[in-house]
């Protein structure tokens, strides 16, 4: 499969809602800025994939985030209106208007991944594609998260090949998904790929690495935290 069919989904609630969990360490404003800083450092690995502007789409509702795409140049899709499992929705809702618009590959990931890098990116799409070449049909690559619960990256040949099951404990759903829908299923581990920012512990954490003499942390939320 070429890079050229390969496209990207960042889901990213509304940002006044976003991360609550870190109420108790952050201040509503503070929540904002860290979000929209990670949604940034996010696009800008994508980006220097490279993948085309075009085919980064950020999956929102929200106002602030259409601002944020139209900052970075990629686009947004808004999904319709979901109060049962929401994210889910509005991903397949997204799925199928990139499928509609030429996607042969896709790769959802979540906008709270700092240190997400353009070459842990590309190995991880190297990776996909030596796998998809050797078993010839459809096939997904999960990233999951540090704890080895949750679903950080998911790359699928062909777009919409399995269900999502993003949410608590996606892994074990994403694995058995695979399984139900007859989709090859593997997992790439990525340093950066598994570092999410959701708990206060990991945003204490995110701070050491941007004071850190490696200091992995993308730039725009380096530079946030710093301030």
């Amino acid at each position: 499969m070429s890079a050229a069919a390969l496209w990207a989904l960042v889901p990213l609630k509304n940002l006044d809602r976003a991360k609550e969990r870190l109420a108790g360490v952050l201040a509503p404003r503070a929540r904002r800025e860290l979000v929209a800083a990670m949604a940034r450092d996010v696009l800008a690995a994508l980006l220097a994939v490279p993948l085309a502007p075009g085919r980064i789409v950020l999956v929102s509702d929200d106002d602030a985030v259409q601002a944020l795409a139209h900052e970075a140049g990629v686009a947004l899709f808004r999904p319709g209106p979901a109060p049962r499992d929401p994210l889910n929705s509005a991903l397949v809702e997204a799925t199928r208007f990139v499928a509609g618009r030429g996607a042969g590959e896709l790769l959802v990931l979540h906008a709270d991944l700092p240190c997400a890098t353009a070459a842990e990116l590309r190995a991880l799409i190297d990776a996909h594609h030596a796998r998809a070449a050797g078993g010839g049909g459809a096939c997904v690559t999960l990233v999951s998260d540090r704890a080895g619960s949750g679903t950080n990256c998911l790359l699928s040949t062909p777009p919409g090949a399995m269900a999502y099951r993003f949410g608590a404990d996606s892994r074990r759903l994403h694995r058995e998904a695979a399984a139900a829908a007859g989709v090859a299923y593997g997992e790439f581990a990525g340093a950066g790929l598994g570092r999410d920012v959701d708990q206060p512990e990991e945003l204490t954490e995110l701070v050491a690495v941007c004071e850190s003499a490696q200091n992995d942390c993308g730039a725009y939320t380096a530079r946030l935290l710093a301030s």
